[in-house]
């Protein structure tokens, strides 16, 4: 292909043959609307527990800082997809020119690995603080779990993020697929491509999702030892001021 041309030429043949590189359709208005919301509701409960423990307890530790690390990854994160909106994201793909579709398919890359490690250190973060609820003194079958599960997500994450970057030598080939180079495990068809890439897919997201649920059912017994503590900090006062003012009530009606 004459890269010479990819300015001029559509990243895919429009259905009626027409294209509109200088002011396409685009959701991009939604997107902006969507990306605030996300961040600025997780980032009122973040002060928040930053002034908790930081300032009024002044007890923090590692759940707390992967914590902060988590959220102001997960900024980052929002802000790679905005800037990718100056190359096409939000946008019908037959209206974007080919060499702004190479860019943003090298967006789409970067934006993967950084998932990668915001995943994970979001993950620790949730290990920890299930770590420091049930199980303080770093003893039991709870404990031996969490730390199967933080190990398991740490070499999972890892290995994946180590296969995405050297996927293709050199790396541009990745997200451009005209350069001259070699990718691993490279199929000669493209469907039988198109279908190991859906496996590696489905694997991935299921690898991912197993880990999620097995963090959050692990403590089944402390949970329920919570929710009773929780009751009990709850429903007590409660009941105890209902009798104060009963006394209170019947001590002037008689």
């Amino acid at each position: 292909m004459d890269l010479t041309l990819s300015s001029v030429t559509p990243a895919l043949e429009s259905p009626n043959g027409v294209h509109d590189f200088e002011n396409p359709q685009n959701i991009h208005s939604q997107m902006r609307i969507v990306a605030g919301l996300c961040i600025a509701i997780p980032s009122l409960f973040m002060l928040l527990r930053i002034c908790t423990r930081f300032f009024l307890q002044n007890s923090h530790g590692w759940e707390d800082y992967t914590m902060i690390l988590a959220w102001l990854s997960f900024i980052g994160y929002v802000a790679l997809g905005l800037e990718a909106t100056k190359y096409g994201y939000g946008v019908q793909q037959w209206d974007v020119r080919l060499s702004d579709f190479f860019v943003l398919l090298k967006y789409a890359h970067n934006i993967r690995i950084f998932y990668n490690c915001l995943i994970l250190v979001t993950k620790v973060s949730i290990l920890l603080q299930l770590q420091r609820l049930f199980c303080p003194h770093r003893m039991g079958s709870a404990y031996r779990i969490i730390f199967f599960i933080a190990i398991f997500n740490l070499l999972f994450h890892v290995a994946s993020t180590i296969s995405q970057i050297l996927t293709c030598s050199p790396q541009e080939k990745i997200w451009h697929p005209y350069v001259k180079g070699q990718c691993l495990n490279l199929p000669r068809h493209f469907d039988r491509r198109s279908h190991r890439q859906r496996i590696v897919g489905l694997r991935y997201v299921d690898t991912t999702n197993h880990s999620s649920v097995a963090a959050s059912a692990l403590p089944s017994k402390e949970n329920g030892c919570l929710e009773h503590l929780c009751r009990r900090a709850v429903w007590m006062p409660c009941q105890r001021n209902a009798t104060v003012l009963h006394r209170e009530v019947s001590r002037h009606e008689g």
